[in-house]
């Protein structure tokens, strides 16, 4: 999956800041790499329950549907932007103060 992807596209960029919505201060972490990307159908179901692209030996299709759950959760919000062949940005938002049971 990764073959054609030269070795300076397999860098992954994190950046970590704040926002602030409603009055309320969030924490922003972005993860941005120039890999192969996904098709909209592929971000349309990255969140599913046992959602995969890969064969059963490499994944059970978990990863990001435990991600976002733990993300709605603490009232946050995941992100995926995308575009197939270029680049793949994942922004979480989260609240820096939890007001949940």
């Amino acid at each position: 999956r990764y073959k054609n992807v030269t070795k300076d596209r397999k860098i992954v960029f994190v950046n970590v800041s704040s926002i602030d919505i409603n009055n309320k201060l969030n924490l922003v972490i972005e993860v941005y790499d120039k890999g192969v990307g996904m098709s909209a159908e592929v971000i349309k179901n990255a969140t599913e329950e046992f959602y995969t692209t890969k064969t059963a030996r490499e994944g059970t299709g978990l990863g990001l549907s435990i991600v976002n759950d733990i993300i709605k959760k603490h009232d946050g919000s995941l992100n995926i932007e995308s575009i197939e062949g270029e680049y793949t940005k994942v922004r979480v938002i989260l609240p820096t103060e939890f007001g949940g049971d």
